[in-house]
């Protein structure tokens, strides 16, 4: 009996990340993807056909993140409605080496309730920082 209010916390918790969160879904970089300061990182995403659809996100805000919602870099804002890729340069300066960054998507206009329509890349790595974290914005 002790595991049915688990269950229940964890299903609503699902349910609301869910309702937050976009369908846009990170193809590149991958897990295994490494990105290199100071040259091109290419950033690609699909369309996984659930709601809310990308022409519901429309225009996003793009942030490099590392670790724990740490701010890296601001990437040029994108329509993932209309485009499905971005190839931005990390900031050599941006942050060590280190496989926890993510590049975050949060949409200008659309939201649920409170929350703006977000996605998240898988985390990858990112290598030849030249400088300790920091916040490059």
């Amino acid at each position: 009996m002790r595991l049915a209010p688990r269950f229940t916390l964890a299903a609503c918790a699902l349910a609301y990340t869910r309702s937050v969160l976009g369908a846009l879904y990170v193809i590149n970089p991958t897990a295994q993807g490494v990105c290199v300061g100071g040259q091109p990182c290419h950033v690609q995403w699909l369309d996984d056909g659930q709601e809310p659809l990308l022409t519901t996100m429309g225009p996003c805000y793009v942030t490099l993140y590392a670790g724990n919602q740490r701010i890296v870099q601001r990437i040029e804002p994108v329509d993932v409605s209309t485009t499905h890729s971005l190839t931005f340069t990390p900031s050599p300066n941006a942050g060590p080496d280190s496989d926890t960054y993510y590049i975050a998507f949060a949409s200008i206009k659309s939201s649920n309730s409170s929350q703006p329509l977000q996605a998240f890349s898988t985390y990858f790595s990112s290598v030849h920082f030249s400088m300790p974290l920091t916040f490059a914005c």
